[in-house]
């Protein structure tokens, strides 16, 4: 697929991650990892020792076309199994917890590392991958050097150090030298793709702000909802801080009349959908 700009501008190729450019080479001295258009600045235009390894897939797009040596990350887990990880993001993560196959982290029936259930799978999900793909790009080009300025996931959980430890680490296993030129995109600037706005990956889904919309959802659904529970029997409450594939199916057959469930309004699935919501309350669920 190509592009064709007006006024005379050249063709624009839109590259697949697979393809291998003509003029690249088999074997780099050394790589630049960049995830922003002003760290292209230090390297020469027509530098063919040095692969720059993108972290911005449009920067990445827009260096190929210009005839740069610029790679986009994720080629490097081209053919990755995921080490195991495919389809047990979610629970592989929480393996450090327990030993001798028993949780050790219980306290008073509650396990305090299922509490870091999220921020473990954004953590794994974005580093394994970015040890990945460096592994597997230096074993294919075998550079001697690799000149740091920023390596980055596209979700911006990981802070700057942990992003130089990776690098460090695998420099070091392979004997490579480090040139650190360190300067970490602020993860709220425009240009990248996500921001930590986007996924709130500095806030807890509890207490991050709300929008003037869910307030009202939330104050609403509670008067109502504690008004229907005050007409009927006294039953037992029981949190349900879940997600929507295990609340729904809990909720929909739920037939203990000694049990109000209790969600969380902004957590509550089928917002839009009047006869879930009248069904929950006509079961006593409380917001």
């Amino acid at each position: 697929m190509t592009n064709k700009g007006g006024h005379g501008a050249p063709e624009r190729k839109l590259w697949r991650i697979e393809e291998t450019p003509s003029h690249f080479k088999t074997r780099y001295r050394r790589f630049a990892l960049v995830s922003h258009p002003r760290h292209l600045g230090p390297i020469e235009e027509d530098d063919d020792d040095t692969l720059i390894v993108s972290c911005d897939w449009l920067l990445w797009q827009e260096g190929l076309n210009d005839g740069r040596h610029i790679l986009y990350f994720e080629a490097g887990l081209i053919g990755w199994d995921g080490d195991g990880y495919v389809g047990e993001l979610l629970t592989r993560p929480n393996e450090w917890a327990y030993l001798d196959g028993v949780n050790a982290t219980i306290f008073d029936g509650v396990s305090l590392a299922h509490q870091f259930v999220r921020e473990m799978h954004l953590f794994t999900y974005c580093s394994k991958r970015l040890e990945a793909a460096l592994e597997n790009l230096i074993g294919r080009f075998g550079p001697e050097e690799i000149i740091y300025m920023d390596y980055r996931a596209e979700i911006p959980f990981l802070d700057a150090a942990t992003r130089l430890d990776l690098v460090s680490e695998a420099a070091n296993r392979h004997s490579i030298s480090l040139r650190r030129m360190d300067d970490p995109a602020d993860p709220s600037d425009p240009l990248l793709p996500i921001g930590p706005k986007a996924l709130r990956v500095e806030e807890s889904f509890l207490t991050a702000p709300q929008s003037p919309a869910m307030k009202i959802y939330g104050r609403l659904m509670e008067t109502i909802s504690l008004l229907r529970r005050g007409l009927g029997a006294k039953r037992r409450r029981v949190l349900m801080a879940m997600t929507h594939l295990n609340v729904i199916p809990l909720l929909e057959g739920l037939d203990d009349r000694a049990m109000s469930p209790v969600v969380l309004a902004r957590r509550f699935p089928r917002k839009t959908d009047p006869g879930f919501t009248f069904k929950c309350l006509s079961k006593a669920v409380v917001w």
